[in-house]
């Protein structure tokens, strides 16, 4: 229960039965680091790795957060999704003794009706009440505050697993539109006779010397749907026609038949973790997804260099020249190949002592290994810098420039920078190039171990 560096973490699975019977809460501890987030939460949640399939991906996390006060001064909470899980989460400062009746309520247990969140709630605005309380100086307090923080989970694969078995939901069947109500169309009107013209004949009027379209009514505009392109065009059976080039190449794989929603987060994030380019993050210790380089914007991309081709000089460079201009091509060919062959020379004098002096080595590590063993390690753990400078002259070859040092001259911090810096000079790789093999390969493992025990010592271990 100590606050000095961790952060007490609480939790209940909403839709879980063993935690909705009891009004308990689920808790772990985890260090503050840089400040609580839901990526370093989910890494530390040992249940949620033990208890899912998909492990802390598995839940739907939300946090609980305090809002503003009210009028009459009450607190009120809500729980909040989390969409960055890099960002800071908030934190509650409680007393250890109000962290105690938090986890062990006693008597006051919390009714099946209530909800998860509904007791949440009320915890929690109990929790502000004691916060406020011990910056008052109001609550007697066995110890320093811890510093609390609350979730609320949902089990994705449980909440799948309860939609499958409940099958489809039933299609609506679309309402039966009644019937259209037949209008009854009055009679037309007998119309007046005009009266005779002169002569006998009726006079005819110009709308009745032409033919009339038969009476009717208008026809109603179909109405066009949203959703309608017109029938698909059919594909040309003359010309040049490639049904093959319709086909789209980076179209994603078909999902499997009959795949829950559990399985198919599983596939997509071995899917993404297969495709993305991550790297271990010694500082956070966790995998990062590394970026890729691409150039400043407004500097040019590197121009890939172009092949440097060499003249060639060999003898037939100087046919058809004078006497003098081949005497001299030939004397500059004769001395080139004369430096060539020089220079392998010298590279496979090089390579072979090389090999002479690895193969010395060798059998210089089988006699010196142990004893720069005992000197350098103690029950199987290297010694500290302090050690290793007092018995350095235990170990060096007879004749070296060494002073020898005692555990009482090295008390003092300083004087042993000043030891490792005499040491060095003793051992260092620049100044045992004219020593024997021997000497040579003991006083770079001196000072390998002595490197070693300095940055340990640096440090702080």
């Amino acid at each position: 229960m100590s606050s000095g560096r961790n952060i007490l973490v609480l939790y209940r699975v909403s839709n879980s039965d063993s935690d909705n019977s009891t009004p308990n809460y689920n808790c772990f501890n985890m260090p503050y680091g840089s400040g609580p987030t839901l990526s370093r939460v989910k890494q530390h949640c040992g249940a949620a790795h033990a208890l899912n399939v998909l492990g802390p991906e598995g839940y739907h996390w939300r946090v609980l957060v305090e809002d503003k006060v009210g009028e009459a001064g009450e607190r009120s909470y809500s729980w909040w999704d989390i969409q960055d899980g890099n960002a800071k989460l908030p934190v509650k400062q409680c007393s250890q003794q109000d962290v105690r009746r938090l986890l062990h309520p006693g008597k006051s247990v919390i009714t099946g009706t209530d909800s998860a969140s509904k007791a949440a709630k009320g915890a929690f605005k109990m929790m502000g009440k004691m916060a406020e309380s011990v910056v008052g100086g109001e609550v007697e307090s066995t110890g320093p505050p811890v510093a609390v923080i609350t979730f609320k989970l949902v089990d994705l694969v449980k909440l799948q697993d309860e939609l499958d078995k409940r099958g489809p939901p039933p299609a609506r069947q679309p309402r039966a539109r009644p019937a259209p109500r037949p209008r009854a169309t009055p009679a037309p009107k007998p119309r007046a006779q005009a009266p005779a013209a002169a002569g006998g004949r009726p006079r005819a009027r110009p709308q009745q010397a032409a033919q009339r379209a038969p009476a009717g009514r208008r026809p109603q505009a179909q109405e066009a749907s949203l959703l309608d392109f017109g029938a698909t065009p059919a594909a040309p059976t003359t010309g040049n026609f490639n049904p093959k080039v319709l086909h789209h190449t980076h179209s994603a794989p078909p999902a499997p038949v009959n795949e829950t929603r559990a399985q198919r987060l599983k596939r997509e994030q071995e899917q993404k973790m297969k495709n993305s380019n991550r790297v271990w993050d010694d500082v956070d210790q966790r995998w990062v997804e590394a970026k890729p380089k691409t150039p400043a914007p407004g500097v040019p991309a590197a121009k890939p260099k172009a092949k440097v081709v060499g003249v060639k000089l060999d003898g037939s460079s100087a046919v058809g020249k004078s006497a003098n201009v081949q005497a001299g091509v030939n004397k500059r060919v004769n001395e080139m190949k004369e430096a060539q062959q020089k220079a392998l020379e010298e590279v496979r004098e090089r390579e072979a002592k090389k090999k002479r002096d690895e193969e010395e080595e060798d059998v210089v590590r089988k006699q010196l290994e142990p004893k720069i063993k005992a000197w350098a390690e103690e029950h199987g753990k290297k010694k500290q810098i302090r050690a290793l400078l007092a018995t350095l002259h235990t170990i060096l070859w007879p004749g070296a420039k060494w002073k020898q040092v005692s555990i009482g001259d090295l008390l003092d911090d300083k004087k042993v920078k000043r030891a490792f810096h005499r040491a060095t000079l003793v051992v260092h790789p620049d100044k045992t190039h004219d020593l024997p093999p021997d000497q040579r390969f003991l006083a770079k493992r001196i000072f390998d171990a002595l490197s070693q025990a300095k940055t340990d010592f640096d440090n702080g271990k």
